[in-house]
């Protein structure tokens, strides 16, 4: 997961597919980097463009990182290009 900041803009990019193997990662990963980041940052951005493959357990963990990101006063952006919709919850 690469992270940048960039006037109070925390953009985290997904390099890898959001699937149940990898979603107990991200979540720590943005966990620490949340907590990190406390105070400077206004609103975060879930890059998914990279991801080929989203679960139900990855569209869960969006979710959730949906509930955290706003229940600290900040809002969340999603990005992402969906090449296949097949791919989609496959």
């Amino acid at each position: 997961m690469r992270k940048t900041l960039e006037d109070s803009i925390l953009t985290l990019t997904l390099q890898e597919d959001l699937i149940a193997t990898n979603v107990r990662d991200f979540k720590s990963i943005i966990e620490k980097y949340l907590q990190d980041e406390m105070g400077n940052v206004d609103e975060v951005v879930l890059d998914l463009s990279a991801c080929e493959n989203i679960d139900s357990v990855g569209v869960t963990f969006v979710v959730g990182v949906y509930k955290q990101v706003t229940g600290d006063a900040m809002d969340l952006e999603l990005q992402a290009v969906v090449k296949k919709s097949s791919n989609f919850l496959s």
